[in-house]
């Protein structure tokens, strides 16, 4: 087995790789998931292995439990990923199909299996072994995964990814290329996150010398966004509830906010981005509600303090600077529960939600 030299891997992480790759090259039909509401590194990491499968003469089928959203659809112009809906009440024919006929299922960039959402109905029944391909901090011991290949230290899910392809002596296609350039890209903040050294930009530049085009990627994920999009971040901004000596934020979206701009919950994913842009803030919570009476919160730190633990609190995960979980309640609920999360671990008194809006429009404790 071939191994990055540019690299430093644990023994464990080794044995697993090794195990991944006897179990491709023994095995023949594959599924390829990851979470719901995927991101780059999510939607990266699943074309790039998915590719890399199918070179090898492998069969393999993408199933996810969440649309892909649209800045990431260059990824997959064909539509070859299969939605399982959350409303669904069994799996299309396609996908039963594919489960069905799959030896092995494959979960990248997921910490719980659980965050599969509708897929995991899929992966209890699943007969196979379950492989897991993550690089959170925050995980869960799942006993019906048979291989975790995991590393808490790779900036991305798909850094991983691109270690087990060159372990079997194989290169990323045309399509994993610009994928796995989008999963380093996307879940390193722009090249700019605390796992970004001198070997992340190594491997970023290796891509671009096999066919990455930054600008065209970058253009495709980050330039994409309507007007319409700017007015919705200036309503959740408005209303946006400030913690403490302004060192927390809390933004709340709501269905008809969603509604009244023509957005979709899972467009909005950079916002959290524009809020960590302010000065001073240490704790920042986005929470959009995706269906009724159900929020995806993002987190993120830019202090000591670990979201990622708050995450796991509430059934989540992530990294210490970045994390996200499901909560359920109404849009006052699930603000207020974030506000006593983040307070509480800022060390800061909790003022209930309620209060005059500043001269500035958010409202401040």
């Amino acid at each position: 087995m071939k191994m990055d030299s540019d690299a430093l891997w644990s023994s464990e992480f080794v044995e697993s790789l090794g195990r991944l790759a006897e179990t491709i090259e023994k095995l023949q039909s594959f599924v390829v998931t990851t979470h719901v509401f995927p991101d780059g590194d999510a939607i990266g990491s699943q074309v790039a292995l998915h590719e890399f499968l199918l070179g090898l003469g492998k069969e393999s089928v993408m199933i996810n439990g969440s649309s892909t959203p649209e800045k990431y659809r260059f990824l997959d112009p064909d539509g070859e990923i299969l939605i399982m809906g959350r409303t669904a009440s069994a799996p299309s024919a396609r996908i039963a199909s594919a489960m069905a006929s799959a030896q092995a299922v494959i979960v990248v960039d997921c910490a719980f299996l659980r965050r599969t959402g509708p897929v995991f109905r899929l992966l209890e029944a699943f007969q196979g072994p379950i492989v897991s391909v993550d690089h959170h901090e925050i995980r869960a011991f799942e006993p019906r995964v048979n291989i975790a290949l995991v590393d808490h230290g790779a900036s991305a899910c798909g850094e991983m990814i691109l270690e087990l392809i060159h372990s079997m002596g194989g290169k990323p296609g045309p399509r994993g290329i610009d994928s796995l350039y989008t999963a380093l890209l996307t879940d390193t903040a722009r090249f700019t996150g605390p796992t970004v050294d001198a070997r992340v930009f190594r491997m970023a530049a290796g891509l671009v010398d096999g066919g990455a085009s930054p600008n065209y990627i970058y253009q495709q994920i980050y330039e994409s966004y309507s007007l319409d999009h700017y007015r919705l971040f200036s309503v959740g901004f408005d209303s946006m509830r400030i913690l403490g000596d302004r060192q927390g934020a809390v933004m709340t979206l709501t269905r008809k906010m969603f509604r009244d701009h023509g957005i979709k919950p899972f467009e909005v994913e950079f916002f959290i981005d524009l809020i960590c842009s302010i000065k001073g803030l240490r704790l920042i919570a986005v929470a959009r509600e995706m269906e009724k009476h159900s929020f995806a919160v993002s987190l993120r730190s830019r202090s000591d303090v670990s979201v990622g633990k708050i995450a796991e609190a509430f059934g989540g995960g992530g990294h210490r600077d970045m994390a996200g979980m499901s909560l359920s309640g109404s849009a006052e609920e699930i603000e207020e529960i974030l506000a006593t999360a983040l307070c509480e671990n800022m060390g800061i008194g909790v003022i209930k939600s309620g209060t005059q809006p500043s001269e500035s429009g958010f409202r401040l404790q």
